[in-house]
């Protein structure tokens, strides 16, 4: 089974390294999967820029406030 590898500081990546084969039959099954891979992650995609924005946000306020006398 493959394992996700983190690839900055955002991303994961799974490596493929073999082919997988699936019937005939399958076929739809395994597109219709993929198809909602694909919706899952554009729908997660602007949460998580949402997400390190505010992180940043909150990073340079706490660096403020630790500057102040």
């Amino acid at each position: 089974m493959a394992r996700a590898i983190r690839f900055g500081s955002s991303r994961w990546v799974i490596p493929v390294e073999s082919q997988v084969s699936v019937r005939p039959e399958q076929v739809p099954l395994v597109r219709k999967a993929i198809e909602d891979y694909r919706d899952c992650k554009q729908t997660l995609e602007p949460i998580s820029e949402l997400n390190q924005f505010l992180l940043r946000l909150d990073r340079e306020e706490s660096k403020e406030q630790e500057r102040q006398p």
